[in-house]
C-alpha cells in the first residue's frame, strides 16, 4: 500500500479508533504496569541528566492540523534536538516500515523492568539510514499501550507539520500524548548513514536482527569495551549478540586497543545494520564507534554469541 493511500485511511478512521480506545481501555492494558524496578532513568533519544529533555519546548495541539479533536495530540519542531534538513522521500521510505492502519493495541515498556510485547524505543529508519521515526515513553513513565496505527499518526503529522516538502521549516520534530493513556511520543528525526554495507545477506533475516536491537542491553553508562578495567563495567572483546532463533549475529569488535562507548551507540548502530543492510540484503559492518573511534559492530554468521535477550 501507498504512502500516500495509507495516510488517508489513517485520516479517516485513526479519530474514531482513537476516541474507543480513550473511553474503553481493554482492561487488560487500562493500568501501567508495577512490574518495575528502581533503575536509572529510561533513555531518551540519548543521555539524559535527571531532568525532562523536552521541558523547554514549544507544542501545539495537533488537533488545529488534524481536524480530528479525538486525537488529543500536541507536536513540537525542534532542529536543534531532531535535525535541520531532513529529506522527505527518506521520511516517508521511514514511515512506510510501521504498520499504519493496524489498530491492534500493544503494550510498550523500557527493557527490564517489566514484560512488554515491544521493548521501547523502537526505531524504524529509511532504508539510505537519513531518517527515523522513534517512539518512546514520555518523561516519567514506564510503559504504555498504543497502536502503530497511532505511532504512525505521529510521525506524520511531525512530517507535515515540521518537514513540510517545502512548506514547513524543514526540521524534525515530536508528537506526544499518543496512546490511549497519552504516555507515548514519537520522534521523526535526521540520521546519519555510518554503517558500511557490503556482500549478500537474506533480507528475510530482518526480523531475526530486530529481535537482537529489540533486546541487546541498552543504557547510556560509558563502559570500555576491550581488555582493560574503567567506569561502569568492562565488556570483553569480540563479544557477540545472537538472535533468540539463533539466524542473526552481531560482533562488536575493536581495532586493537581498548575504547570506551555506550551501548546507545551500539544499538543505534545495529538498527541501521538491520534496516539498512539487511533488508537491503546485504551483510555490513557499522565502524567508528567509541571515543576514539576504535570500536565496531558487524554483521556476522552465527557461532555460539551472547544471546541479546
Amino acid at each position: 500500500m501507498s504512502f500516500l493511500i495509507a495516510v488517508k485511511l489513517t485520516i479517516l478512521s485513526l479519530s474514531v479508533v482513537s476516541a474507543q480506545l480513550v473511553q474503553n481501555p481493554p482492561a487488560e492494558l487500562s493500568q501501567e504496569s508495577t512490574n518495575t524496578t528502581d533503575t536509572d532513568p529510561p533513555l531518551l533519544l540519548g543521555p539524559i541528566n535527571g531532568t525532562d529533555p523536552l521541558a523547554t519546548l514549544q507544542w501545539t495541539n495537533a488537533t488545529n492540523a488534524t481536524s480530528s479533536a479525538a486525537l488529543n495530540m500536541e507536536y513540537s519542531c525542534s532542529g536543534q534536538m531532531c535535525g535541520f534538513n531532513l529529506r522527505w522521500q527518506s521520511c516517508i521510505d521511514a514511515l512506510e516500515q510501521i504498520k499504519l492502519t493496524d489498530p491492534a493495541l500493544h503494550t510498550y515498556g523500557y527493557r527490564d523492568r517489566g514484560q512488554w510485547d515491544f521493548n521501547v524505543p523502537q526505531r524504524w529508519i529509511s532504508s539510505d539510514g537519513l531518517c527515523s521515526v522513534d517512539a518512546d515513553l514520555v518523561w516519567g513513565k514506564s510503559s504504555c499501550w498504543s497502536s502503530e496505527q497511532l505511532i504512525g499518526r505521529g510521525g506524520v503529522t511531525v512530517l507535515r507539520e515540521c518537514v513540510g516538502q517545502g512548506k514547513g521549516p524543514n526540521t524534525g520534530g515530536v508528537a506526544r500524548r499518543i496512546g490511549g493513556d497519552n504516555s507515548l511520543q514519537v520522534f521523526l528525526s535526521k540520521q546519519t548513514l555510518g554503517a558500511v554495507c557490503y556482500g549478500r545477506m537474506s533480507s528475510a533475516l530482518q526480523g531475526s536482527c530486530k529481535s537482537i536491537v529489540d533486546r541487546m542491553p541498552l543504557d547510556d553508562i560509558l563502559r570500555t569495551f576491550g581488555s582493560t578495567g574503567g567506569p561502569g563495567g568492562t565488556v570483553p572483546l569480540p563479544y557477540t549478540l545472537v538472535s533468540r532463533d539463533r539466524k542473526c549475529a552481531m560482533t562488536i569488535k575493536t581495532t586493537g586497543s581498548s575504547d570506551k562507548a555506550t551501548w546507545w551507540q551500539f544499538w543505534e548502530a545495529a538498527v541501521q545494520l538491520t534496516g539498512v543492510c539487511i533488508r537491503g540484503g546485504k551483510g555490513g559492518n557499522n565502524p567508528g564507534i567509541g571515543s576514539n573511534k576504535r570500536l565496531s559492530i558487524e554483521l556476522v554468521n552465527p557461532p555460539g554469541g551472547v544471546s541479546a535477550s
